[in-house]
This record gives structure tokens, C-alpha cells and sequence, in this order.
């Protein structure tokens, strides 16, 4: 079954003086994941990382992990810039 699991950062929302953030994950080795539109390829184990650039204010982080059968899942993120 397709599986996305978020490990960084911890919380789906949270506030930050860093102007970007990393997003680190887990899914199925064979899962397409786009985070913001960019496509970021699992490694072996199927771990994904990406540096996100924020804009001061609020930030959505859309992270969807998607298969070759159609199925997909989503998590969204929220990162509020305040510098």
C-alpha cells in the first residue's frame, strides 16, 4: 500500500525566523513525490528531502507522493516566515 510518512519537520504548522525549511520524508522506493511542484526522487529506501524557500508570511508545503496505479497521497504544510 502507497504510505507517506513526514519526518521533518514534526509539526504540520508552525512559525519560523529561518528563511527555509527542510522537508524530509518517507514513502513506497517506486512513489513519484513532488513538493511544491518539484519532483524529488526517493532514494533506495525510500527516504526524499528538499530545502524549501519560504516568503515572509505564510507558507503552503504541498508534499504528494503518488504510484503508477493512480493512487496518491498528500500532506500539507504550513510555515509561517517571520524574520
Amino acid at each position: 500500500d502507497l504510505f507517506l510518512q513526514l519526518v521533518e519537520p514534526a509539526e504540520t504548522e508552525g512559525f519560523t525566523d529561518v528563511d527555509s525549511l527542510t522537508v524530509v520524508g518517507r514513502t513506497r522506493v517506486d512513489a513519484v513525490v513532488t513538493i511544491n511542484d518539484t519532483v524529488v526522487e526517493p532514494n533506495i529506501d525510500g527516504e526524499f528531502s528538499l530545502d524549501v524557500t519560504l516568503e515572509t508570511g505564510a507558507n503552503i508545503i504541498e508534499v504528494v507522493a503518488s504510484v503508477a496505479s493512480g493512487e496518491q497521497m498528500e500532506i500539507l504544510l504550513v510555515a509561517i516566515y517571520l524574520p
